[in-house]
């Protein structure tokens, strides 16, 4: 601009030219000059050097702590899944064989004509059964938490359930096997199905209820 032909084209006076050449030495932008945008931010980031570096370095350090908390966190979930699994699976295991506890039996037995009850042993054979398969179910609940939908303990916590409810039933306690069989709802079971299964309980409850008031009647 300073050799320009037309004097309309040159710098107006020393001073204009002065404050160019001095932004130059400086890395800054001239007025004789257009720049892009980009070009703009190269010259900010060359005069501007050391502030640049110490926001990149902060910036690194702070993705390599947020990816280092991240990690933790999630080794941290990955440990408590596995535990809570490991822990389902045990107590699944000193449950011991539940099939006599879960096959349905009829409420009146055929060879008396009473209503059928536990022996002790059976009694409390199905409540360690149940308490174990409720901490189980707990223990699965909470892995599901962690990993909402996993495969494993998806299945697990639906065997457990129905066991839970099946066993429950069995034993009487229709208030539990009630619950138990709704909790199914969140676990691949179908509404129809869960209905079919309250409704087994609420028959079974309504048998012992003509069965013992008819024994009363008969008493009476």
């Amino acid at each position: 601009k300073a050799m320009a032909r037309k004097k309309a084209d040159r710098y107006p006076n020393v001073a204009a030219f002065k404050t160019d050449l001095q932004a130059y030495l400086e890395g800054r932008t001239l007025g004789a000059a257009r720049y892009s945008p980009l070009q703009r931010l190269t010259k900010w980031v060359a005069r501007n050097r050391k502030v640049c570096t110490a926001v990149a370095a902060v910036t690194i350090i702070a993705s390599a702590l947020f990816a280092a908390g991240s990690w933790r966190i999630h080794h941290e979930e990955e440990a408590t899944f596995a535990a809570a699994l490991l822990e389902a699976r045990d107590h699944r295991t000193q449950a011991g064989d539940i099939a006599p506890l879960r096959a349905q039996r009829p409420v009146v037995d055929p060879a008396t004509g009473v209503e059928r009850t536990d022996t002790p042993e059976e009694r409390s054979q199905r409540k360690r059964a149940i308490q174990a398969h409720v901490s189980a179910a707990r223990a699965l609940d909470r892995a599901l938490q962690i990993r909402p939908g996993h495969t494993e303990a998806s299945r697990l916590r639906l065997e457990v359930g129905r066991a839970i409810g099946e066993m429950a039933l069995q034993g009487r306690d229709y208030l539990l096997a009630r619950q138990a069989f709704l909790q199914l709802e969140g676990h691949g079971v179908t509404e129809e199905a869960i209905r079919k299964l309250v409704k087994e309980v609420e028959t079974a409850e309504q048998t012992i209820q003509t069965v013992r008031r008819e024994r009363l009647l008969t008493i009476l």
